[in-house]
């Protein structure tokens, strides 16, 4: 591992393994499409196992809310058989900025093996943060 495990957003050091066997994973973002994919300047993606519907249920699960990401859209990926990942639980992120007391799992994909997933399809998510005014965070690590 050659990247900061704890800057890619994870609450403890990650576990690698390859996967054996085709995988669905999904990504939340927002703003421009190029976001889809994550910051370049990153040593990789973090893709999450949990599929959510709402903006309320990403923030819950993915903490990211507070990192830039206002988490308008959900794109599922599938991962290529063979395709090494790392997999450990999403930090929740600074206590004073949490929506919810639960906190998913992550799948982080170095970007050297991001030629190993296939687009899918692509939803709006719900705003069901509304009427609050949320504001998305400028820590820019993910």
């Amino acid at each position: 591992m050659n990247w900061n495990w704890k800057e890619e957003g994870f609450k403890y050091s990650p576990s690698q393994l390859v996967t054996s066997a085709d995988l669905i994973v999904y990504r939340a973002w927002g703003g421009h499409p190029g976001r889809k994919m994550g910051n370049i300047n990153r040593a990789g993606v973090c893709f999450s196992l949990d599929k959510v519907s709402t903006r309320w249920e990403a923030e819950q699960l993915y903490s990211v809310l507070e990192y830039g990401n206002s988490v308008f859209y959900l794109t599922e990926f599938k991962l290529k058989k063979g395709t090494p990942v790392w997999l450990g639980n999403v930090d929740p992120g600074d206590p004073r900025a949490l929506l919810g007391k639960e906190y998913g799992s992550q799948v982080f994909i170095e970007r050297i093996h991001l030629y190993k997933i296939v687009e899918g399809k692509t939803i709006k998510l719900k705003d069901d943060l509304s009427p609050f005014t949320v504001l998305s965070g400028n820590n820019v690590t993910h």
